[in-house]
């Protein structure tokens, strides 16, 4: 505003007599006086409100409307008038006034703002007139806004670009930034400022207040005093994810589709006509032979736009706002300033292909190159093209139209049906080249002080796709290429270091080594394994001569480490476009979307349950945001952020934590929406409805030997809280000891399946120290004393009841999974049973495949020669003794060695000494019996073979384990496949001892066995003929958590409750996926009455609270389980489990029935005195309880075909590498038992 001339004459005397250290009220001082031509350019821009940014309002009350200098120059047609800072300024320099206006003078008076008023009437009584302000931003893109930063660096107080930023912030929190307030004069909001400063007058502060008004500034709302809740950096990034855009393909849906002059599609009318004929349903893609589902075509597309089509966006610092009157505007989140237009910038050529897990990323992938398989990758700009033949020569007429068409990276093999193949070799043999400069990294801190010289590096240009994957992926890449794709319509190139031999097909070349740039880039696409990239320096440097048209890296995660050997190789490639594809790309975006029911008619005792959920993994808000920075920055080359290697932690991670959080959040969401390709879960339900998923949890009695391993557990906790008296560092719960709680809460879950962890001595000492305790306690009369003696009662209960079980003190020293035998005859028991004296007969997987042999080897053997029968007989028992000694020996220390333990002498002792551990001596016992043994005092006979044929399993000392081997065997004789995972490898070598006896087929997927192997395996699992029986894969729940494919299995085991619902849903979609037609049914195994059950309860509490069909979120569960105070207190309970009054020392093969009839394989042979039995079943009613349940009881033959099978299998000779090879690149069907039993065991010991 400009005051009346008096006035206006007396603040000119003003400024020209009073020194300037009484300016203190101003904002700021001329230092030198600018040009009079350059002050006209300044009140011209800024006077000129149609070129300024309205932003809000702000309203101060008890303002000196009398005086002279509030009678100002009304703004032209309005009723508003200018507003003159330094007026106000010199006006009231003796008064104290309002901080907030003392900051709206300093930024109108240094042209940040501009800023007019009107005086309101207010009606009340008495009346009150109140001082509305109108304020315009002034863009830092205004024309002439070199002018105004010339008016600003002439003050002596310039400000910074912080120092703005704390002012601005300062302002926002009282203006009224909504519609209603700006063009409603009488409307005076809810925020009044007294004019002058008062005791309460003070300046906004804290985060969660300035988050809250810039949310009020994005959104255009008026002055709401109370803020909202701070958020976590968690919620933060939760919700930057919760704001991805689905792929919009509207634009096309409607376009007229064309051709260019070369009658080639433009990118917009292929993906237009692309969508109209998958409408018609017409072929899309020649040569796929699979339909792609709906949101697979959006992606599919969505990635081809990003690709080809040019565009440029607002720059992720820049947040789009409005102004009052429906304007548009930005501000800066990385150099604070607001501005009239924004700064853009070309989007990267590719992206994030983010799909969830198991909905066809891969599928997707290789339709894309299939898409755009004659599109060639074009030079940089500005790049210098190498000639294919000599300038100093005049080039033939063929010569300039390869050159001409190689440089110009023209289709030309979109005509490839109609060239000769004289053309179509002359062109694929003269690749256009492009030079760049390559700075190379110096090596030492010297070098790196040093001038460093850059070299010239020639690039290939190509239509050659580069898929970069994990070794263990890399099959499943070849099994979709042969599955989804006509034979010929691509041309691949496998490399990986299994191959040391070339496998040639059709149309691919498997190698692990290649000879030039011309023969790479003559496939259509190159799939390499990631160590061979990292590892092969001759690969890598001819991979990194060509510029290729797309770089895949599968599992994309991998590429979110800055410092990883894997992603600084990947990084020097050079490419065109660039995709990361994984359904994990943070911890964050880590959302498994499941809906289970529950089959109660397949277990009764099941927990039912239909719900939908979708389970978010627990993660770190900064490390997601560091992974993502470092593909933002590394990977995907995204400016600023990849020359300024430390930009994006400034700027976005600092910004979410400081005060500006919503507004990097918005410039977040921008970023991650122009990369980012993923569908909502709801989206993909429109076009995909997955088979039903059953999950089951089945409750299962301990068995014998669990009851008295989990009660040596309870006793030995229980006895180290009574006698520390449940403080200090001898009490295991004590802060100091959670590494040793936590492996033996560890172990205490091994028990649920089977543990022989405790001795002998481990079991004889507890005892010694319940007598000492008790004799401290008689000493003591209290509650809490009576309530430890029943305690150390229930624990000297539980160590007698082991010593005197003489199976459990022979199970003891051998860690053997003990078998239960009838029918048999007894001189094999004499010999080769853990326990000659028990009956039935007891014996480990060892002296079981010895029986065996023996049996097959002697089952047509003349009755009437019976000595050379005995000698036989009692050489085969020595060899095995001997043998079975000498393993013992060896592993005994390698178990000792190679597992992290703790020692129950140390927990009751208070001490962490190196464990004891007792020599095997059943080895040469039995080597001494055998020794003193005839064939008169075993009664040997050879006409007693005819009593093998019906020798049965009874059952095993492992309640889980009779329990899964009756589901694998019925699954066998169904034909169906099955999955097993397991988290402890003594659980997996149990398994197979077992399936191996009974002669159940089985694949292993572990991580004891190579990498390669286990590919080979998993082909081995999915091509194994079902019409031959069914299959198990028995699998370490470690290395089931990405990219795996495994839908022909239907049936999924978990011989635990997995306390990460995370794991457990990843480890599921293996199966639960696109390509799975069958339901699938899902077990997890629980001991009743244990820590398990306990587990899984608190669990599916945590779970169950949304209503049903509602997405809950399981991310908040602890990240061990001993970590969760309900599991602490269940532990500090020490309950001990109960015998039954009818309990026996085995569990048996029985089930309980679903009473749905089931489809046995019936092989037809006839039966005679030396054919093999097969197992078999039949229904029973068992009481537990009442009243009386249906049990499958099962009868496990011990001499069965599968079992001989096996066994002929295990003499064979193994496949070579290069056989391996060709069995994985050309599987075919055939049934493959392997015998991984004679490798060496580890144990894991308390």
């Amino acid at each position: 505003m400009f005051p009346r001339p008096d006035v206006q004459l007396n603040f000119i005397m003003y400024w020209l007599q009073t020194p300037q250290s009484l300016l203190s009220c101003t904002t700021a001082i001329y230092q030198i006086p600018m040009a009079p031509i350059e002050n006209q350019h300044v009140f011209r821009i800024s006077n000129c409100l149609e070129n300024l940014k309205p932003v809000g309002t702000v309203t101060f009350y008890d303002v000196p409307t009398n005086d002279c200098g509030f009678e100002a120059i009304n703004v032209s047609r309005s009723t508003y008038k200018w507003f003159d800072a330094d007026y106000v300024a010199f006006h009231f320099r003796k008064t104290k006034l309002n901080p907030i206006l003392r900051t709206l003078l300093k930024l109108v008076a240094l042209k940040y703002i501009l800023a007019t008023f009107r005086i309101v009437p207010v009606v009340q009584n008495p009346p009150v007139q109140v001082w509305k302000v109108r304020i315009y931003a002034i863009p830092l893109d205004i024309d002439g806004a070199r002018y105004i930063r010339l008016w600003r660096n002439y003050y002596k107080v310039a400000l910074t670009a912080k120092q703005f930023e704390n002012l601005w912030l300062e302002l926002i929190a009282v203006i009224d930034f909504s519609a209603e307030s700006w063009n409603t004069s009488s409307n005076v909001g809810f925020c009044l400022l007294p004019f002058l400063a008062t005791h309460n007058s003070t300046k906004s502060n804290g985060s969660a207040l300035e988050n809250h008004h810039i949310q009020r500034w994005f959104r255009r709302k008026g002055y709401l005093a109370s803020p909202e809740t701070h958020a976590s950096l968690e919620s933060l990034v939760e919700s930057v994810y919760d704001l991805l855009h689905l792929p919009d393909l509207s634009p096309y849906e409607q376009k007229h589709t064309g051709s260019s002059k070369l009658g080639i599609a433009v990118a917009e009318d292929y993906i237009a006509k692309t969508l109209n004929s998958y409408k018609n349903g017409e072929d899309i893609i020649k040569g796929l032979k699979s339909k792609l589902y709906p949101f697979q075509l959006r992606s599919l597309c969505k990635m081809y736009e990003k690709e080809t089509i040019k565009k440029k966006d607002v720059v992720p610092n820049f947040v789009k706002l409005t102004t009052p009157t429906g304007q548009p505007y930005y501000y800066d989140t990385l150099n604070p300033g607001i501005y009239g237009h924004p700064e853009l910038y070309f989007l990267p050529c590719g992206g994030i292909l983010a799909e969830n897990m198991g909905f066809g990323k891969t599928l997707i992938c290789l339709a894309l190159v299939l898409f755009s398989k004659h599109e060639v990758s074009i030079a940089l700009a500005d790049m210098a093209p190498v000639l294919n033949f000599n300038s100093n020569n005049v080039p033939t007429l063929q010569q300039v139209c390869v050159e001409s068409i190689t440089r110009n990276s023209l289709p030309w093999q979109y005509y490839k049906d109609e060239l000769s193949a004289a053309v179509i070799q002359k062109i694929a043999s003269l690749p256009a080249k492009f030079k760049i400069l390559r700075y190379d990294e110096p090596n030492s801190a010297k070098l790196r002080r040093s001038r460093v010289v850059p070299n010239e590096l020639e690039l290939y240009l190509c239509s050659t796709t580069l898929i970069i994957t994990p070794e263990n992926l890399m099959h499943q890449w070849n099994d979709e290429v042969r599955k989804h794709f006509d034979s010929g319509c691509l041309k691949v190139l496998c490399i990986s270091d299994r191959f040391k031999e070339q496998i040639v097909t059709d149309n691919s070349l498997h190698t692990n080594t290649i000879s030039s740039v011309n023969a790479v880039i003559s496939y259509d696409l190159v799939i390499i394994s990631s160590p061979s990239l990292t590892r092969n320096s001759k690969i890598r440097h001819i991979l990194e001569q060509v510029y290729w048209k797309r770089l895949i890296v599968d599992e994309g995660h991998s590429m979110n480490s800055k410092s990883s050997t894997h992603s600084s190789k990947v990084a020097a490639l050079h490419a065109e476009r660039r995709w990361a594809v994984t359904g994990t790309p943070t911890s964050g975006l880590t959302n498994l979307y499941m809906n289970e029911k529950s089959d109660s008619a397949q277990n009764p005792e099941a927990i039912d349950s239909s719900q939908k959920f979708v389970v978010k993994s627990k993660f770190n808000a900064r490390d997601d945001l560091v992974k993502l920075g470092n593909l933002v920055a590394q990977y995907f080359r995204i400016e600023p952020f990849h020359t300024q290697s430390k930009l994006w932690n400034s700027s976005i991670i600092r910004g979410l934590i400081g005060t500006s959080s919503f507004a990097t959040l918005l410039s977040l969401s921008n970023l991650l929406n122009s990369i980012m390709i993923r569908h909502s879960q709801n989206d993909i339900e429109k076009d995909l409805q997955l088979p039903n998923l059953f999950h089951t949890a089945t409750f299962l009695k301990p068995s014998y030997h669990n009851r008295l391993s989990i009660n040596l557990f309870t006793a030995v906790l229980a006895v180290n809280a009574i006698s520390s008296e449940r403080v200090g560092q001898d009490y295991m719960f004590d802060i100091k000891n959670r590494p040793q709680l936590r492996q033996l809460i560890r172990n205490l879950q091994f028990a649920s399946f089977y543990w022989t962890g405790f001795s002998v001595e481990d079991a004889e000492l507890l005892t010694q120290v319940i007598h000492e305790t008790y004799k401290k306690l008689e000493k003591v009369k209290d509650a809490k004393s009576d309530m430890d003696m029943k305690l150390l009662h229930s624990s000297l209960q539980a160590a007698q009841e082991a010593l005197s079980s003489e199976s459990w003190r022979m199970a003891s020293p051998s860690h053997e999974m003990q078998y239960f035998v009838e029918d048999l005859p007894p001189w094999i028991g004499a010999l080769l049973a853990i326990d000659p004296s028990k009956s039935p007969d007891i014996f480990a997987a060892p002296h079981l495949k010895t029986v065996q042999r023996f049996y097959y080897k002697n089952r047509f053997v003349n009755p009437e020669n019976n000595q050379k029968f005995i000698e036989g007989y009692l050489n085969d028992v020595k060899q095995f003794w001997t043998q079975y000694e000498e393993a013992s020996l060896k592993n005994s220390h390698s178990k000792i060695s190679n597992q992290e333990k703790v020692d129950p002498k140390s927990i009751l002792a208070g001490t962490n000494d190196v464990p004891h551990y007792k020599e095997n001596h059943k080895a040469q016992e039995s080597l001494n019996t055998f020794n003193t043994l005839n064939s008169k005092d075993a009664h040997i006979n050879a006409a007693d073979m005819k009593r093998f044929r019906t020798a049965q399993l009874l059952g095993t000392a492992s309640t889980k384990l009779s329990y899964l081997s009756c589901k694998l065997v019925g699954h066998f004789q169904d034909g169906i496949k099955s999955i097993v995972f397991f988290d402890n490898e003594d659980t997996a070598y149990f398994l197979l001892e077992l399936l191996e006896t009974l002669g159940v087929p089985f694949i292993l997927y572990a991580h004891f066995i190579g990498t390669e192997q286990r590919a080979n395996n998993l082909k081995t699992f999915a091509n194994h003929n079902s019409s031959e029986g069914g299959i198990s894969l028995i699998m370490d729940l470690n290395l089931a958590s990405h990219g795996l494919t495994i839908t022909c299995a239907t049936h999924v085991y978990f011989t635990s409750p997995i306390w990460k619902r995370s794991i457990e849903a990843q480890a599921i979609k293996r199966t639960h996926r696109i390509g799975q037609t069958k339901d699938v049914h899902v077990e997890t195994l629980i001991l009743k009455g244990t820590l398990e059950e306990k587990m899984y309860s608190i669990r599916s509490k945590n779970s169950s609270d949304s209503p049903e069909d509602k997405l809950s979120s399981s991310s908040a569960e602890p990240q061990s389980v001993i970590d969760d105070d309900d599991i602490q207190n269940f532990i500090k309970e020490y309950k001990f489990l109960s015998a039954d009054n009818h309990e026996c020392e085995y569990a048996k093969f029985q089930v309980s029935d679903t009473n749905k009839a089931e489809k046995r394989r019936n092989d037809s042979c006839a039966e005679d005195e030396f054919s093999l039995l097969d197992h078999f079943s039949k229904l029973e009613k068992i009481l537990t309880g009442t009243p009386l349940e249906n049990s499958r009881v099962w009868h496990m033959m011990l001499f069965s075909r599968g079992n001989l099978q096996n066994i002929d299998a295990a003499g064979r000779e193994k496949l070579s590498s290069h056989d391996l090879n060709l069995e994985l690149v050309n599987p075919v069907q055939k049934e493959v038992i392997r015998d991984e039993s004679n490798k060496p065991r580890k144990r894991v010991k308390f």
